[in-house]
């Protein structure tokens, strides 16, 4: 009986570190799931909305918008990343501080000055902050930048024209 004891119980914690294992390599560090990130200006032409979101290996990023026929296709695309840039991105959240922070901030895109998120999905759940273009709350800035250069990575091609109808 005490031998068969042991053996459930070395099946138990042999069972806990095996599933714990799986979890951790389904996430990002600190067992964030995915970093969503993105921009948008109400009053403009073009492909004006745009997002990135960060897995544990991949970018994916979307761009959506409208002209003055109507709505444009929708364009996103996926890109598989090393994962050294990815974790060196989530270290830098402190996620308790980005949990602290109010949905909304200042007044995103008023006066067309546009518009930020962040979106972070952990443990099931997730928090969405907006903010004012260009004025990040400061718990984000050892972050924000490189969320900025990841989506500059993606954003406008050439052949894409964006303007605001305030420039006409």
């Amino acid at each position: 009986m005490y031998k068969l004891k042991k053996l459930l119980i070395a099946l138990l914690i042999a069972s806990a570190v095996t599933a714990c294992d799986k979890s951790e390599d389904n996430n990002l560090p600190n067992n964030i799931e995915y970093i969503k990130y993105g921009t948008s200006f109400g009053m403009c032409l073009g492909y004006c909305n745009n997002s990135i979101q960060i897995t544990n290996s991949h970018f994916y990023f979307y761009k959506s918008g409208w002209n003055l026929e109507g709505v444009l296709p929708e364009i996103s695309f996926s890109e598989r990343v090393d994962t050294k840039i990815i974790t060196e991105l989530a270290q830098k959240i402190n996620y308790f501080s980005f949990l602290k922070l109010d949905s909304v901030i200042g007044c995103p895109d008023c006066a067309d000055g546009g518009a930020e998120w962040i979106e972070i999905g952990k443990q099931g759940k997730s928090h969405k902050v907006i903010f004012e273009y260009l004025n990040e709350p400061d718990e984000t800035k050892e972050y924000i930048e490189y969320l900025r250069t990841y989506m500059k990575n993606f954003q406008i091609e050439s052949n894409d024209t964006a303007f605001s109808i305030t420039e006409f």
